[in-house]
């Protein structure tokens, strides 16, 4: 059956709209203009999934969603303006299912204009408000309708709440992870594992990601209004725009630190908040950059020697989309002290570049291969692999796939970083090597997690990594057989060839080279300022 998206443009008429249509003929008849060079609606074939998709207009009438005169703009995301007629016909003949059309009414808006104001065309958003690209969201909403369909989503669902409801509530499913028995703990982990694994419901999930790095204890060390300190002197900041390096700015005071250090971090946060998430409202209006702010300098106060480092605006981004302000502070405290590798985001960013030496060794051990095709063709991983990281792949994967991850990574700890990062180029692995130039294989290591919206299967592999737990039995052969049939089909689980140990034992050999490294650009710039 055919879904029909409307944009609203002035005076409440339809500018431009996306159709997508499922298998089967469309039934819109089109004809062309006297140049060839457009497709235009010409009619609707009776009974057919276009002449049933209707409308309602002024509040009474019903109409066809799709009428006489409009004309095709895009098919599948492409555009098709100005290309021959016939090759517009072609292109939806070839194009997979479902097919998504986009038509303008030219009597709302004119086909130039249409070209001049791009910001008024039809965005496309996904669930969680995002403004994405058109091939992005025909993906996006393939693989949604996929998750409908599995048998076992609504009973994840459902085993959520009896498990919670079995501890009497949040709060006592709380106190039994964080304060029952070893044994007890240990059993009520084993239960969450596969639950995590098949993904908390989006309902819960506020409250299993504080649950789950337990929060409350965090917070029950500090002063009940502790967050207010930290937080008056990032209202400060926020409410006095334009005053960066200012006298007045220069005489906010942060604890002890000095003055100039205090004003800069202010300045970097200010920057920031303005940069991030850009194609979503929330982060356009005052409330969101205000929170933004807020819980970026409060964390800066609380811990000063991590204070703000770029690609924390992102985290808690995610954090306050989520969260009321104040949980994501604490949240976002826990993550950088429990979770997080905090050294990752300190201002020598020596943590960030030691596991980047880590991370291009586990390259190097599990994905060989693909490794030296990328010393051949130029490509340094770490072009794309420090953003994985320090943003947790929340500016890299669909927002739902890195939403599971860090389900994974609130229970499992960071090692689900560098098995998430290592699934990222084990997916991607069979395009880049098929990259036939430099350029080719430079775009697709730009564009590499973008396109893995199927999140159950990318958390089955990161999970299974993790755990070691998988083994490829006959069966488990036959199926990768018979799924190379298929579009796209999942690559096979990959032996794990080392522990956490090792990667812990990795960095104590990586950090002297980078630590020398940092000394010498230390005394290069000291040089300089002289």
């Amino acid at each position: 059956m055919a879904h029909v998206k409307r944009k609203q443009y002035d005076d409440d008429a339809v500018s431009v709209y996306d159709v997508e249509f499922a298998d089967g003929p469309l039934g819109i008849q089109f004809e062309t203009d006297f140049y060839g060079k457009h497709a235009l609606v010409k009619g609707l074939v009776r009974g057919s999934q276009a002449s049933r998709l209707l409308v309602t207009e002024n509040r009474a009438i019903q109409t066809h969603a799709i009428q006489t005169g409009h004309i095709l703009v895009a098919v599948n995301g492409a555009d098709v303006i100005g290309e021959p007629f016939t090759s517009i016909m072609h292109v939806i003949k070839t194009s997979p299912h479902p097919r998504v059309l986009r038509f303008l009414d030219p009597t709302v808006l004119s086909l130039d204009r249409y070209h001049q104001d791009p910001a008024e065309q039809l965005v496309n958003r996904d669930e969680y408000g995002f403004a994405k690209e058109d091939e992005y969201i025909v993906q996006h909403r393939r693989h949604l309708r996929a998750q409908k369909l599995k048998p076992g989503r609504s009973r994840q669902d459902r085993q959520w709440l009896e498990l919670i409801q079995s501890y009497g509530g949040l709060a006592g499913l709380e106190t039994a992870l964080h304060h029952g028995s070893p044994r007890d703990r240990a059993c009520l982990r084993e239960l969450l594992q596969p639950l995590v694994v098949g993904g908390i419901p989006s309902a819960y999930r506020p409250a299993l990601w504080l649950l789950l790095t337990n929060v409350t204890a965090y917070k029950a060390a500090h002063p009940l209004d502790y967050y207010q300190g930290p937080r008056a002197w990032a209202c400060t900041a926020y409410l006095l725009p334009g005053l960066v390096g200012s006298d007045h700015r220069n005489s906010v005071r942060a604890c002890d630190r000095p003055e100039a250090q205090a004003a800069q971090t202010l300045d970097d946060i200010e920057k920031d908040v303005g940069r991030t998430y850009p194609e979503h409202a929330y982060f356009q209006g005052d409330r969101g950059k205000g929170e933004l702010t807020n819980v970026l300098a409060a964390f800066a106060e609380h811990r000063p020697e991590i204070g703000y480092c770029q690609s924390m605006n992102f985290i808690v981004g995610i954090l306050v989309l989520f969260l009321p302000e104040e949980d994501a502070f604490w949240l976002l405290a826990v993550l950088m002290d429990r979770v997080l590798p905090w050294e990752n985001y300190s201002r020598s960013m020596v943590g960030a570049q030691v596991d980047q030496i880590v991370f291009k060794r586990l390259v190097q051990l599990q994905l060989p291969e693909l490794s030296a095709a990328l010393v051949r063709g130029g490509i340094d991983i770490e072009l794309v692999s420090l953003q994985w990281f320090l943003c947790v792949f929340v500016c890299t994967l669909p927002l739902e796939t890195a939403l599971r991850v860090w389900d994974l990574l609130l229970l499992h700890g960071q090692e689900v970083l560098f098995a998430t990062a290592l699934g990222v180029l084990h997916f991607g692995q069979q395009g880049l090597l098929e990259a036939s130039s430099h350029a080719e294989l430079f775009q697709r290591v730009r564009d590499l997690g973008t396109d893995l919206h199927d999140a159950d299967a990318f958390v089955e592999f990161v999970h299974a990594f993790v755990q070691n737990e998988r083994k490829d039995s006959p069966l488990d052969q036959l199926v990768a057989k018979v799924t190379k049939l298929f579009e796209k089909p999942s690559p096979p689980m990959l032996p794990k060839l080392y522990t956490f140990e090792d990667i812990e034992q990795w960095r104590l050999e990586a950090r002297p080279e980078v630590e020398a490294h940092e000394r010498e650009m230390q005394r290069f710039r000291e040089t300089c300022d002289n």
